[in-house]
């Protein structure tokens, strides 16, 4: 039988797996010309940040892992590095992620809990950027609401 600690020891880190719709992904794909593609997922935690004051969300994740949830992206923001912009990320709105009733596609009320500060979609990345690098982006700017759907997924980390 495999115990909590097993199991909270083989995630590498937890989030939400997001898709586009073919249109919208078109759309952004061809405004970021010149960009490596990223838009995959939000992640709600890393094991490396995972405390017992915060180990709830990470519990959490695994219980509700494979669910349907629900989020409303509201504004765009990116990094620079030496002086160019090397990330570029989408922000989930008052950091609000709903789970979905599985029978009715409908909000139930619960909402995902997760420990980076800022919860968001890392969009592209250019150059010597990492995808981590979107955690570094400060100013945001409002683009209106735009209403996504996702799923529960855990991340497990790689044999060494």
């Amino acid at each position: 039988m495999i115990g909590l600690r097993q199991i909270l020891n083989s995630v590498e880190f937890y989030g939400i797996k997001t898709e586009l719709d073919k249109r919208s992904e078109e759309f952004w794909k061809n405004a970021l010309h010149g960009y490596k593609w990223r838009f995959d997922h939000i992640t709600l935690g890393h094991r490396s940040r995972v405390t017992e004051e915060n180990k709830a969300s990470l519990i959490q994740a695994i219980v509700n892992n494979g669910e349907k949830v629900e989020f409303i992206v509201d504004a765009i923001g990116r990094y620079k590095k030496d002086s160019e912009s090397c990330v570029i990320a989408f922000r989930v709105k008052d950091n609000e992620v709903f789970l979905l009733d599985e029978e009715t596609g409908l909000r139930n009320g619960i909402k995902m809990k997760g420990i980076n500060k800022t919860f968001h979609i890392t969009i592209a990345t250019t150059g010597n950027c990492f995808p981590v690098e979107s955690n570094k982006i400060e100013s945001w700017i409002k683009i209106g609401d735009i209403r996504m759907r996702g799923e529960v997924k855990i991340w497990e980390r790689m044999p060494r």
